[in-house]
């Protein structure tokens, strides 16, 4: 269809890094968007991010992917890939002053973790969290799909903007 004058694409890509990175990649390879929107739901693992919250990610960090014993990649890494996949930071600021002059609900830029298996507790998420990222009080949530969608917007050389609502 179209969305604002623009040929547009809605899709549902699934649960797990895996599916979303593969149905993602399939996207991006058939219809070469310039731009991935990805909307769902998190688990906060910071005390200062509620329930409600919007989470826009600036940062995605693949949980479960442990080649650091090649002694050159970190823990969440891919070797020959980044640390970490990033969003375009002005696309990014562009959606939270967007967000901030409609008002509502809390608007929070951090950083996510995302992984296969579906927690129902933050803490079990945290603790991981704490044991193989550094820097992670910035970590400000966690789901089963960002970091699959950003390793196939960062392969299809495709702008990505993640907005997560905290669930719990």
């Amino acid at each position: 269809g179209r969305l604002g004058g623009e040929e547009a694409i809605v899709a549902t890509i699934g649960v797990g890094m895996a599916l979303t990175c593969l149905r993602t990649s399939h996207l991006i390879t058939r219809f070469r968007p310039y731009l991935v929107f990805h909307f769902g739901s998190a688990i906060a693992l910071r005390e200062d991010v509620h329930r409600g919250d919007i989470i826009i990610a600036d940062r995605y960090y693949l949980q479960g992917v442990d080649f650091s014993s090649d002694g050159k990649s970190a823990y969440g890494q891919f070797p020959g890939f980044p640390e970490f996949l990033t969003s375009d930071t002005a696309i990014n600021n562009q959606a939270e002053a967007a967000a901030y002059a409609l008002g509502g609900a809390y608007v929070e830029r951090g950083f996510l973790v995302s992984g296969d298996k579906d927690y129902v507790d933050s803490k079990d998420v945290a603790g991981i969290v704490s044991r193989h990222y550094q820097g992670s009080d910035r970590i400000a949530a966690y789901d089963t799909s960002s970091a699959g969608v950003a390793l196939a917007c960062h392969l299809g050389e495709t702008a990505l903007l993640t907005a997560k609502a905290i669930s719990y």
